[in-house]
């Protein structure tokens, strides 16, 4: 309000200067009243366009609340400013015969956007370009910001409610981690009781149930959620819920890959915000000096995609070139892919030259895109290992779609 407050004085003193300097009021009112007179207007359709509403020519957009919001005075004031003799009919302008065509659709009103469904989200989204997804390392689109939005919008209001509350974020978490073998969540519940209380494991129980019956593309919106609220507890208390996130995961002796993804997802971003550890320092300029590393890398995506014998040794060598590799290395048996093996890859990839991990990104996401085609888990696992090695990166959305497979 205070924004549109301004920008209204600034319209009028426009007016004035322009009368100041030109020496001629009725071009100046001629030229108003012939923006009065397009019918059509002018209006931005972007959803940001209020952000840069004070520097348009004309009201940029619609407001209904008394003016309040409107960045320009209405025309006829600022009119008769200069043209005290002005009756308020404005002049019918006629459009010049090269956009006259245009006119019927620029009449029309604007689609409205569509807010994609967990079922669309599965059905259209998961298309990878591996050019356009390693653009977005590291920058936050408003593209990727609205589909978070959407997707969080469309879940359980209490589910939502807990994980904007840093208190019950915990326990949102604690139930992503909650293990379907009874003996295991016997073993989680006592972990929750051990260190941090009887309310704590009562209000996990209770989002459980909220949380399994959420689709698989709401995950990451959901965790990406947490993580934002958790940044508002104390180190001490991170270092307590660190402490309790990695037992409950241990508690079946084993690592899943959802529970590699989590820990990396929350953990390594929550540790650099509170620990403030300095960068890890360049070890590795070269990729031929992570060749194994990085094959084994690839090999997880490949396998993780589910693809066909042949098409997997083929999305595991485009992989190997893409990361700048000519050298022909065998794609690693599943059964030899032990997530220990990859934390300690990832140990070394972390170290690498940013140059280095640019090469590495645009393998991962050639194999993960080169069926055109990425799953859940593909995304998760791509976010995670971009996490791990210091190169962030946004929800994969509709738009990685590369223009030649348009």
């Amino acid at each position: 309000m205070i924004k549109a407050a301004i920008s209204r004085e600034r319209e009028y003193l426009a007016d004035a200067a322009a009368v100041q300097f030109t020496r001629f009021p009725d071009g100046i009112a001629g030229a108003l009243k012939k923006i009065g007179g397009l019918l059509i207007g002018s209006q931005m359709m972007h959803p940001a366009a209020e952000e840069a509403s004070h520097m348009y020519f004309s009201m940029g957009f619609r407001t209904h609340v008394a003016g309040l919001f409107a960045t320009h005075p209405p025309l006829v004031k600022r009119i008769r400013r200069i043209d005290p003799s002005f009756k308020g009919v404005f002049p019918k302008v006629k459009l010049l015969p090269e956009f006259a065509e245009q006119a019927p659709s620029l009449r029309q009103k604007p689609p409205e956007r569509h807010v994609p469904s967990f079922a669309d989200e599965q059905r259209d989204r998961l298309r990878l370009s591996a050019s356009v997804a390693l653009a977005a390392v590291g920058n936050v689109s408003q593209q990727a910001a609205v589909y978070i939005n959407q997707i969080i919008e469309q879940m359980p209001a209490r589910l939502r409610q807990a994980a904007r509350e840093p208190w019950e974020a915990r326990c949102v978490l604690f139930a992503l981690l909650w293990d379907q073998d009874a003996r295991v969540a016997s073993r989680q519940e006592q972990i929750l009781l051990r260190r941090e209380d009887e309310a704590t494991l009562r209000l996990t129980n209770e989002l459980r149930g909220e949380v399994q019956r959420l689709p698989d593309a709401a995950r990451l919106p959901l965790v990406q959620l947490v993580q934002a609220t958790l940044r508002h507890i104390s180190k001490e208390q991170y270092a307590q819920f660190r402490g309790t996130v990695k037992e409950l995961v241990a508690a079946d002796e084993r690592i899943t890959l959802r529970e590699f993804v989590l820990q990396h997802l929350v953990l390594t971003h929550l540790d650099r915000h509170f620990f403030k550890a300095a960068p890890e320092p360049v070890q590795y300029h070269s990729v031929q000096a992570l060749q194994s590393e990085i094959a084994l890398l690839l090999s997880f995506i490949t396998h993780i995609g589910k693809p066909a014998p042949a098409a997997a040794q083929q999305a595991f060598q485009m992989g190997l070139v893409a990361s700048g590799i000519n050298k022909s290395l065998e794609l690693v048996p599943w059964r030899e892919c032990r997530l220990r093996k990859l934390e300690e890859a990832l140990a070394k990839l972390r170290a690498a030259a940013p140059a280095v991990k640019k090469r590495i990104l645009n393998g991962m996401f050639t194999v993960a895109g080169c069926d055109q085609v990425i799953s859940t888990d593909e995304a998760e696992l791509l976010r995670a290992i971009a996490e791990a090695i210091d190169c962030p990166m946004p929800p994969l959305v509709a738009s990685h779609v590369a223009a030649e497979h348009a």
